[in-house]
């Protein structure tokens, strides 16, 4: 919920050393329960064939959402669009699916990444420490 509690969103955070769409199915059955929720993964060892080595090579999230039967996956398409897809149609797609989830400060435009590189960089370091052992 921000601050003026005009906003508010189910979270789910999950920590993984290595991101897969796997992490779909282990909150489907939040999903349907709560409707919508939005999944904040951390994945301690993403490759970056970006060049980007900041927060959001290691910390992407989608909305996830039932659309009737449909369980449904946000990301953005190859053109950069917000497009909703089936969760189903995108199996074994791991690597492009990761770099097509949101940016954090795209769902939470309060936490400017910028301003928290260094902060969040130190977590995700902390967090593939732990993973590891």
């Amino acid at each position: 919920m921000n601050r003026e509690q005009t906003c508010k969103q189910l979270v789910e955070v999950k920590y993984r050393t290595t991101w897969s769409e796997d992490l779909f199915d282990e909150v489907r059955d939040q999903v349907k329960l709560f409707g919508e929720l939005v999944l904040v993964s951390v994945n301690a060892k993403s490759d970056d064939p970006k060049k980007l080595n900041g927060p959001s090579r290691f910390l992407r999230c989608c909305r996830l959402k039932f659309d009737g039967d449909t369980y449904m996956v946000q990301y953005r398409n190859n053109l950069g669009e917000l497009v909703w897809k089936p969760v189903d149609g995108i199996k074994n797609s791991s690597q492009w699916l990761w770099w097509s989830m949101l940016k954090l400060p795209e769902v939470f435009p309060q936490l400017l990444e910028d301003k928290n590189k260094d902060t969040l960089l130190q977590a995700v370091s902390a967090l593939a420490g732990i993973l590891d052992t």
